[in-house]
């Protein structure tokens, strides 16, 4: 999973870690087993488009695999818009309280058997990641780009549920991200209700999906 960062950090291309093999880092159970996948995707059809993707030919042509062995790219201005790593070169982390770290980092604890993979073998670095509750708001903002009841509404929040009880809310930098958390830890909440609140409480921190609208216009010519 980090011979992409590999490849990018080779070539001076600042990336951090993303989708299924992120929250594998963060120990949640998720199916990656030999895949380069760096972004959500449901059934084969990817409600997160990628900017770029790349088939490493590394699997066998079966139709368990067809989603498996790609790598997908996508720019941190459409995902990770407020992490503070434009610029910033391949090595920048900021440590383990504030927004990016490696994946490797003393903070995160190796996944158990039932788990995820957790923290990276010393032997492996390079890889960053985004911190927790750094990865947290950003879902919850990509949750927040669209109505309540899009389909990109409630993969993102799907997403967020993997690892909202792994966070402390007190790390989440606006009182919306804590009560947005709290809601779906204690479910009850009306969906809508919840989804509005957010976005007129965040509105100006919410940018919009630009990418999605160009490749609707693509898929509707």
């Amino acid at each position: 999973m980090w011979s992409g960062c590999t490849l990018l950090n080779g070539a001076g291309v600042g990336n951090l870690l993303w989708g299924s093999n992120l929250q594998a880092v963060y120990t949640v159970p998720t199916v990656i087993s030999l895949s380069a996948e760096y972004a959500p995707r449901l059934q084969g059809l990817s409600f997160d488009n990628p900017h770029a993707h790349f088939h490493l030919d590394i699997l066998p042509e079966s139709a368990l695999y067809r989603n498996y062995g790609v790598l997908k790219l996508y720019t941190i201005e459409d995902k990770l818009w407020e992490l503070p790593v434009l610029e910033q070169g391949v090595n920048f982390t900021d440590g383990a309280s504030n927004n990016i770290i490696f994946a490797n980092d003393a903070s995160l604890i190796i996944g158990t058997e039932l788990q995820g993979t957790g923290r990276f073998p010393d032997s492996i670095s390079g890889v960053r990641i985004p911190t927790l509750h750094r990865y947290v708001e950003a879902l919850i903002l990509l949750a927040l780009r669209n109505e309540s009841n899009a389909f990109s509404t409630c993969a993102w929040v799907s997403e967020l549920v993997y690892v909202v009880h792994l966070v402390k809310l007190d790390r989440l930098g606006h009182p919306a991200f804590r009560q947005f958390c709290d809601r779906v830890l204690k479910g009850g909440a009306g969906f809508t209700t919840m989804i509005q609140q957010a976005q007129e409480a965040l509105g100006p921190r919410i940018r919009n999906d630009t990418h999605e609208n160009d490749v609707q216009g693509i898929r509707a010519t």
